[in-house]
This record gives structure tokens, sequence and C-alpha cells, in this order.
């Protein structure tokens, strides 16, 4: 065969009929993950944070990309809504690929998903983590064309101190008082979220609950918060709730036999976001615990993607 720049059209498809082979048809559509390691969305005086970026791939869309890269990269190969996610790590040092394999089911069916890593509570307390996630879901909007993203189609979401995180984002505020949320995000989803410090037995198996050096303690600052009840209501997402501000379509997701953050937090905040006249849906997830591979079973990805589409429509 001649050596040359083929390209797809014209190389000639192997035809050649071989004995016991089996010949299945491919479409060029199939779709798959590609993942973009590291992408730098902020630098703080930390240091630079980064996302781990799920994009669906398929043929196609390689191809596509690659002549758009080609000439410039000034246009989408496509239109995906997207995920950004903020890891869960007890407000510390998060490992941000530990969840991609199950992230990636969800990047399969054609939603790009954005990793956050954040500056955690050991080099800067709360409400740095949620500045960072914003800066994530303003980074992801203004290089939409980049990450094949619909700059008008994104979900914050985020598992459990993650959650706590994405489910804040929607209630912050700046100096005087508007909300800081983008409006390009469009919903929330909340996955066993430690979205509220003041109930005693939120965490059942943190043995230092509240403490300084408890995970929530060290998110505030490191900072004794059993009798500063001004600081957990400041830190707790449900204390922020009210029917007089905006609050994004919520999906709240969480195991009934969590022992880490306790069921009854999603509980209560989706009470409370529904008493306030929001739109939010509660998956109680029967037998689970804090996190596991049943909460990326197929019944579950399907309510995500569900909800992903319902609200970015």
């Amino acid at each position: 065969m001649e050596v040359k720049d083929w390209s797809y059209e014209e190389f000639p498809a192997f035809s050649r009929e071989v004995a016991g082979a089996r010949r299945v048809a491919s479409t060029g559509n199939e779709m798959g993950v590609e993942l973009l390691r590291d992408v730098i969305y902020a630098t703080r005086e930390t240091g630079d944070l980064h996302l781990q970026v799920l994009l669906p791939a398929t043929r196609e869309l390689a191809r596509a990309r690659r002549a758009i890269a080609a000439a410039g990269g000034k246009a989408r190969a496509a239109s995906f809504p997207c995920l950004v996610y903020v890891q869960g790590s007890a407000w510390k040092k998060q490992n941000c690929v530990r969840d991609l394999p199950q992230l990636a089911r969800l990047a399969a069916r054609g939603v790009v998903v954005a990793v956050v890593e954040y500056r955690d509570s050991s080099i800067a307390a709360h409400p740095a983590q949620v500045e960072d996630a914003l800066e994530a879901v303003r980074f992801m909007a203004a290089n939409a064309e980049r990450y094949d993203v619909s700059s008008r189609k994104i979900v914050l979401g985020g598992n459990s101190s993650g959650g706590h995180t994405a489910m804040y984002a929607c209630v912050a505020r700046d100096a005087d008082g508007e909300a800081l949320l983008p409006a390009c995000v469009r919903g929330v989803i909340d996955w066993y979220g430690a979205v509220s410090l003041m109930h005693e037995d939120g965490y059942p198996t943190t043995v230092n609950t509240l403490a300084a050096e408890s995970p929530e303690g060290m998110l505030m600052g490191g900072v004794d918060l059993r009798d500063r009840d001004d600081l957990r209501r400041i830190a707790s997402v449900t204390e922020h709730v009210s029917a007089d501000a905006p609050f994004p379509p919520a999906l709240i997701v969480h195991g009934t036999k969590d022992r880490t953050v306790n069921c009854e937090l999603s509980a209560e905040l989706h009470e409370r976001l529904r008493a306030c006249g929001h739109d939010s849906e509660l998956v109680l997830v029967e037998g689970a615990d804090h996190g596991g591979c049943e909460f990326f079973r197929d019944d579950l990805v399907d309510i995500y993607e569900d909800f992903i589409r319902r609200v970015t429509a």
C-alpha cells in the first residue's frame, strides 16, 4: 500500500474475506470519554488550581476537533451541557481523580464533567472553597468553545464537603447582598453533602465533631465551634435559604445508612427548599453509606442525566 497522508475518506477499508472473522458495523458516533488532566483554571497565592475534564468522545468528534484545532480553534465540535463537580474531601486536600471512573458514566452520555480542585482548609478558610468553585464555573463558561460546552447549560454539583460547597455557592452573596452564582448555572446536584453544622449528630462517626481540629472546625479557620452558633449558622446552607432569594433547581441524593454525614441534613435542606417555593428533588438510596458505586448504577445515572437535561433544556 502506498505510504502517504491518507484522509479518512480516501483510505481503503480492509475488505478481504477472512475465515472465522466476524464483522460488526460502526457509525463513528459511538460515545466514549476523553480525559484532559490538570487544566489550570485559577492561580491563587497558594498556587495553581486545576480541573480534571471529561469530554464526551466519538470518532467523528475527534476528527472535528482536529479540524477545528488546525483552523485556529474558533468553533465547537459539539455543544454539551456541563457538570462542574466539586470533589469531596472533608474540605481537606482533594483526590480529584478518585471519582473520575464513576463520573465518566455521565460523560459517556454526552455531559462534559469538570472536577474542581479548591483551596483546602489547611491553607484557606470558608468561603475560599466557594470562591474557587464559582471561579471554575466562570472558567468553563468563558472557555465553552474549547471544551465543547454550551455556556448557558452548566450544572454545579459535588459530593460530601463538595456538596456543601456547591450548594453554598447557590446562596453566596457579595458585600452588597447580590447573588454570586452566575446565571449560566441552571441547576445544582448535591450528593450526600455536609450542608449544615447545626446538628449535634450531623456527623455520626466524627469523634471530634465541631472541635477546632475537626473538619468543620478547620473549615472555619481552626475554631472550636461547639459554642459558636454564629459561625455554624454562617457555614450552613440551610440557614441561608429563603423564599425571597432565588435558588436553582436542586437534586439531592443521600444514602439512608450514611455514617459520615447524617441523611437528616439532606432531608432538612430539601424540606426547607420546597417550603420556600424552590424546585428540589430528594433521592434516598436505601442502605447506601457515604458514597460508593451504588450511587452510579444505571437507574441513578438516568436520574442525574434526566435532571441535567431538564434544567438545561
